[in-house]
């Protein structure tokens, strides 16, 4: 069932980070909902400029400052209308796609240059002030939410779990080996797992996602007065 966001006057940002499988976008679902603002994926943009620079057979060595160019001008469209992050390149829903074996492989690679990140950066930032000017906030997720999307967030939480918790999650078919080797690969270029003083820190490993969700929406309404919602 598609998340309707609710024009509020609140302005709220939650921000979430945390590694593979510890269960940032289940919860994050879950909690806008809950506070009537859309969720939005902010990895989802670097797993779009991944697959248009993969199509387009651009060097993800940035060598010749290619994949920074697509990182400005690649023709994205970010919609949080049904509550949810949709993403369309050139017009055309990208959904299924951006979760392929071979745009996973390729996110690190273009992720890793500083100033494609300074862009996209900016592009999730746009879309932040967009979904609090148009819905009264929005929660976000990704790896450098907390510390270098919005580091003035509301509430800013990481979200950490054991390895054999993340190897159930991910499944017998990958494990958490591949999970570990895409955190490092992000951590590369987003020191994504060392929270700042300011964040909040919640081990998922023994959580289902119910628990989790009431956690994370305990540690908002320790800082927000919002029960009313």
């Amino acid at each position: 069932m598609e998340i309707q966001p609710c024009r509020t006057p609140s302005r709220l940002v939650v921000a979430v980070d945390g590694g593979v499988a510890t269960g940032k976008s289940s919860a994050c679902t879950a909690v806008a909902q809950r506070l009537h603002v859309p969720y939005f994926n902010a990895g989802l943009l670097y797993r779009a400029l991944a697959l248009w620079c993969v199509g387009e057979r651009i060097a993800l060595d940035n060598v010749d400052g290619k994949v920074e160019s697509a990182a400005r001008n690649f023709p994205i469209d970010v919609s949080l209308d049904s509550g949810t992050t949709a993403i369309s390149l050139g017009g055309s829903d990208v959904f299924d796609q951006l979760k392929t074996s071979e745009v996973s492989r390729a996110v690190p690679e273009v992720a890793r240059h500083l100033t494609v990140r300074e862009v996209m950066t900016a592009r999730q930032r746009a879309i932040v002030r967009y979904a609090k000017r148009e819905f009264g906030g929005v929660v976000i997720d990704g790896r450098d939410a907390t510390t270098v999307v919005v580091p003035d967030a509301d509430v800013k939480i990481l979200l950490v779990a054991d390895e054999k918790a993340r190897a159930r999650r991910v499944g017998a078919g990958e494990g958490v080996l591949p999970a570990a080797k895409r955190d490092a690969a992000d951590g590369a270029s987003s020191n994504f797992l060392r929270p700042g003083s300011d964040v909040a820190l919640l081990d998922t490993s023994a959580l289902d996602v119910g628990e989790l969700v009431s956690r994370v929406l305990a540690l908002v309404f320790e800082q927000i007065d919002l029960r009313h919602l």
